[in-house]
């Protein structure tokens, strides 16, 4: 519809032709409809991953709403995504690079850390029950001895069986395979040496403490996201706050009967300056002054101290990458090797071992069960949907 002063006469912009105005004749602007239909589509996608048996889900929240670990990327506007298509890197872009890169980064540790939780499983209860059978039996003396369950010589024994299957080989296949498993050994074997790791509660210690690490490197991440939100928010009101001043000072010098009409001519940029004006109000601290510079300075130290965070989680995604080669090399030697953990564990209960002992080595045959389990489900499910 067009807009009319107080005469009741259209109100012409700068070019001469008369103002209008948007009249909602739908709800299809509706903030709290799009809402409804997001949640929707969300659970109609939701109804059929559960239908064809998919453990992933959709969720038309944003990952502030889900409390998720994963951080949202930063509106990039029309001028810096017009410079991005053609190449030209700008701060927003690579901001936004750097939160994909973080993200992927949780994705990856998660999943590490689903692999090898519950590898050590949860079964201290049953074993200390099992335990008190042998009261009469001296059982202080060990808590973690090195002889019961030797990281060191399972990866020894691992590159020895290694070594005989290369033996069958012949040419550059014999070649590659001999300087891959060399690698691996000496990776692994220099990540227990480094960590003063011996046996397996060793091993869960130090598992524990990478997701420990990883856990408060999120929490840092999500702090320094919230901050470059707000100096952008600053930077962003401010290029507008000064691009609308001019015209809003001179509105502000206008007498009583010429302010309507000026306001009338000039209401977009009027009503942002006071819109913006707030904003900023708001975001700046106690005797904070409009400062651009360092509002830009700011924010370049927020985006180093994300690629540090990034850093952080590349090492712990790698000391995952390694433990999780540890744990495979255990489980390959004992099936290869034909060692039943459950029979070992009866000695060490009749030997008179600390619960904690025991407990761990239950622990890591029990998911070495469910990765078994795991696997078989995925490979039947993969030839039913072959057939």
């Amino acid at each position: 519809e067009y807009i009319l002063d107080e005469k009741g006469e259209k109100v012409l912009n700068k070019n001469g032709k008369p103002k209008t105005r948007k009249v909602e004749l739908t709800t299809w602007n509706d903030k709290g409809n799009v809402e409804k239909w997001r949640e929707n589509f969300s659970n109609l996608c939701n109804k059929y991953l559960e239908r064809v048996g998919a453990e992933k889900r959709v969720d038309h929240r944003s990952f502030k709403r889900q409390n998720s670990d994963y951080l949202p990327t930063i509106h990039l506007g029309s001028a810096a995504s017009a410079m991005e298509r053609k190449g030209i890197e700008t701060d927003k872009g690579n901001y936004n690079r750097e939160i994909r890169k973080y993200n992927e980064l949780v994705k990856t540790i998660k999943e590490e850390i689903k692999t090898l939780k519950g590898w050590i499983g949860n079964l201290l209860d049953n074993l200390t029950n099992a335990y008190e059978k042998f009261k009469d039996i001296e059982r202080d003396k060990v808590i973690d001895n090195p002889k019961l369950f030797n990281l060191t010589n399972y990866l020894l024994t691992y590159s020895e069986i290694q070594k005989e299957k290369s033996k069958y080989l012949k040419g550059y296949a014999k070649t590659n395979k001999e300087k891959y498993d060399f690698k691996k050994l000496t990776s692994a074997y220099s990540y227990l040496r480094k960590n003063n790791i011996e046996t397996i509660g060793q091993l869960q210690t130090k598992i524990e403490s990478l997701k420990s690490n990883s856990y408060k490197l999120n929490k840092k991440a999500k702090t320094i996201h919230k901050e470059m939100e707000d100096v952008e928010k600053k930077i962003l009101y401010y290029e507008i706050y000064k691009a609308k001043k001019e015209v809003y000072e001179e509105y502000q010098k206008k007498n009583i009967f010429t302010k309507d009409t000026f306001y009338n001519k000039y209401k977009k940029d009027i009503d942002q300056y006071k819109v913006v004006s707030k904003k900023l109000k708001k975001l700046l601290s106690d005797n904070e002054k409009l400062s651009p510079k360092k509002w830009n300075e700011e924010k370049n130290l927020l985006m180093r101290k994300l690629e540090e965070i990034n850093k952080e989680k590349d090492k712990i995604k790698d000391e995952y990458q390694e433990i999780n080669h540890i744990k495979y090399s255990v489980d390959f030697v004992n099936k290869e090797l034909g060692i039943d953990l459950s029979i070992e564990i009866d000695k060490l209960i009749k030997q008179g071992e600390k619960p904690s002992v025991i407990a761990q080595i239950k622990k890591f045959q029990d998911q070495v069960n469910k990765d078994n389990e795991y696997r078989e489900m995925m490979k039947n499910k993969k030839m039913d949907q072959e057939r």
